[in-house]
């Protein structure tokens, strides 16, 4: 007898603790169907947001392909950009082709000394 008291101390909930007359016992049913009410419209709610995801998917991934089109098509306009602003300034360097090209055989002597130490 100790250790069922014992049991109902611990769980208070347990099958036993509960007869038709006390609180929470006569509840029940009521308790049962406003469960069941909230699961019915909670799982109408996740229908809803799944449909919602399956309509924005398309459209969203078609977004992502975009920004990756559009990066890479940035990536290469800066590269040009780049590259242009290289020749810019070798150009400006020079004041003849005659005097680019003795500077490139300059370097080209100079490498080639390098080279052969």
């Amino acid at each position: 007898m100790a250790s069922r008291r014992a049991s109902r101390k611990l769980n208070p909930f347990s099958r036993g603790s509960l007869s038709p007359g006390t609180a929470g016992g006569s509840g029940r049913p009521a308790r049962a169907a406003t469960l069941r009410a909230d699961r019915e419209r909670l799982l109408r709610e996740v229908e809803a947001a799944r449909g919602q995801l399956a309509a924005a998917q398309p459209g969203a991934e078609a977004a992502i392909a975009a920004e990756a089109a559009a990066a890479a098509a940035l990536a290469e306009a800066e590269h040009a950009e780049a590259a242009l602003y290289a020749k810019q300034g070798r150009a400006a360097q020079f004041n003849s082709r005659a005097a680019r090209d003795k500077w490139i055989d300059d370097e080209l002597k100079k490498t080639r000394a390098s080279a052969a130490d």
